[in-house]
């Protein structure tokens, strides 16, 4: 959240290579500088979501606010393990309306860059310069990624006053579920299947099964008592399912 890019071995923890100063005059000790404004995605804080990464093209892309800039901008990163610097900046841009907001997500070739812009866009970026190549309005702002399976279906992201979308690779709404409000990112079991957490009358919240490709729902699981926001929804090889809420609340689901 500082604006530093750092490269880690998985195994032992240890920073490999040489770190990447994305902004000027932080202090990368300085741990609690701008970290209120994280969670709101906020000007002090220079990175507040995640980078995408492809190991096809070495592209990393992250959302970045400089310092005393107007609003955030995309930065595509080249990683090359065998060389130093291991990093490097490949370009900048301010394509996506209003600046990008929640991580990136990336084709299956590496090819495109799907991220929500703060003008309400759903946006596609070329991985190679940070060129736009399509955007489409969605008809509300989203809060979290999108998700895109390798073949292209794209599930657009959700947050408060969400609606369900459905886009191609060439940007076109083919369906709308203006009765359901995603509350979370869309998780994906390969091309048929889509699972996010929904909100359920007044305050509740409800596990949603939904088919990717036209929208309909397939079934439908109230989370008793759940509170706070959910934080994503993970499907395991064996076809179970857990979701949680930043309240602490974990709730499991096992295939029929």
């Amino acid at each position: 959240h500082l604006g530093q890019v750092l490269v880690f071995d998985a195994h032992k923890g240890t920073v490999v290579g040489t770190s990447l100063d994305l902004v000027a005059g932080v202090d990368p000790t300085d741990s609690d500088r701008g970290l209120a404004d994280c969670a709101t995605a906020g000007p002090r804080c220079p990175v507040s979501a995640a980078p995408a990464f492809a190991a096809q093209t070495g592209i990393l892309v992250v959302g970045l606010w400089e310092p005393d800039a107007p609003a955030p901008v995309l930065v595509g990163l080249r990683y090359r393990p065998d060389q130093t610097p291991i990093l490097s900046r490949e370009w900048t841009s301010q394509a996506v309306g209003g600046g990008p907001i929640a991580s990136p997500v990336l084709s299956a070739d590496g090819s495109t860059a799907y991220v929500n812009g703060r003008d309400g866009r759903l946006w596609a970026l070329d991985t190679a310069d940070g060129t736009a190549k399509w955007s489409t309005v969605l008809g509300y702002q989203p809060q979290t990624p999108p998700s895109v399976t390798p073949e292209g279906v794209i599930v657009a992201g959700g947050g408060p006053g969400a609606q369900l979308t459905g886009i191609t690779d060439t940007g076109e709404i083919v369906w709308t579920r203006a009765d359901i409000e995603p509350l979370s990112t869309s998780s994906r079991a390969g091309e048929d299947l889509g699972y996010t957490v929904v909100r359920d009358g007044e305050q509740g919240q409800a596990l949603l099964v939904f088919d990717p490709l036209e929208g309909g729902t397939v079934n439908r699981y109230p989370l008793p008592e759940a509170t706070g926001w959910p934080v994503g929804v993970s499907i395991g090889h064996d076809g179970r399912i857990v979701t949680a809420t930043s309240d602490g609340q974990v709730y499991g689901f096992a295939p029929a």
